[in-house]
């Protein structure tokens, strides 16, 4: 019971992170922009693969995506 607790939480947060990336995917629709005017501002990426700028919550989502799928792959062996 408890590692299909663990699936159905993983499967939350799934859906919450795909949501996050269509958004940000979509930006050319909507105006180009992950951020608020009064929030952190994009700062200069460290290594300028897709664009100049980078985005703190696209950083920080990324991250924890990644630690995501670390628990999943731990929990699934």
């Amino acid at each position: 019971m408890a590692l299909e607790r663990i699936y159905l939480v993983a499967l939350i947060g799934i859906v919450c992170y795909t949501a996050f990336f269509v958004a940000v995917f979509a930006m050319p629709i909507y105006g180009d922009g992950a951020h608020d005017d009064n929030s952190y501002l994009p700062f200069k990426a460290p290594i300028p693969l897709i664009a100049d700028k980078q985005d703190v919550n696209i950083t920080v989502f990324s991250i924890q995506l990644v630690i995501l799928a670390a628990g999943l792959l731990t929990v699934a062996a």
